[in-house]
């Protein structure tokens, strides 16, 4: 990947879970802790409720979160101690998360699910890849938010989101930069 800068594990499956029906539906997250109780990294894991069975869905901006990741020492932003110029074109969802990445899911999805629990919203979440890959899940919902910086869109995402709010759907944005550049390969992926 010298071209693109890419950084991706490739490491093998060293654990597995199951994820069963006692699950409570939400944002869960997985973590590799030092001997000394710091988080090294975490992976963020959303376990989806069945389609509208609350009025509103929060998704959570996966693309963004990438992006940032400095797993393996470059993101979408930066190089080697914080060069630009050495910068990944291309990103892999195929790492844990640290860093700015790291920083971003504790922002923007863990505090806010957080205050939506505190106050006894009723909520199901989902992933912006989801939607993406899966459009007509909006149409479930009477209203969408999404939770914070939710900066990478990919083209289908963008104008299934305008597509909703043309029908009556409500939208919120609880952050800044929405919907600023476009992701153009996380439609591949499935992150449920």
């Amino acid at each position: 990947h010298n071209s693109t800068r890419m950084v991706e594990t490739a490491w093998s499956t060293t654990t597995t879970f199951t994820i069963g029906r006692d699950w409570l539906p939400g944002l869960y997250l997985a973590a590799s802790v030092a001997s000394d109780g710091t988080y090294e990294n975490v992976y963020p894991l959303v376990v989806t409720a069945p389609l509208g069975s609350t009025p509103l869905l929060l998704v959570n901006s996966t693309m963004t979160w990438e992006a940032y990741n400095q797993f393996g020492g470059r993101s979408a932003y930066t190089g080697p101690i914080s060069n630009a110029k050495e910068k990944s074109s291309i990103v892999s969802f195929d790492r844990p998360f640290i860093g700015s990445g790291m920083r971003h899911i504790f922002r923007d999805a863990v505090a806010f699910t957080q205050f939506l629990e505190k106050s006894n919203i009723a909520v199901s979440q989902n992933t912006d890849i989801n939607l993406s890959n899966s459009p007509s899940i909006i149409s479930h919902y009477n209203g969408i938010f999404f939770g914070g910086h939710a900066e990478y869109f990919t083209n289908r995402l963008f104008h299934s989101v305008i597509a909703a709010r043309n029908t009556g759907v409500n939208i919120a944005w609880f952050g800044a930069n929405n919907a600023y550049w476009q992701d153009r390969k996380s439609t591949r992926l499935n992150s449920s």
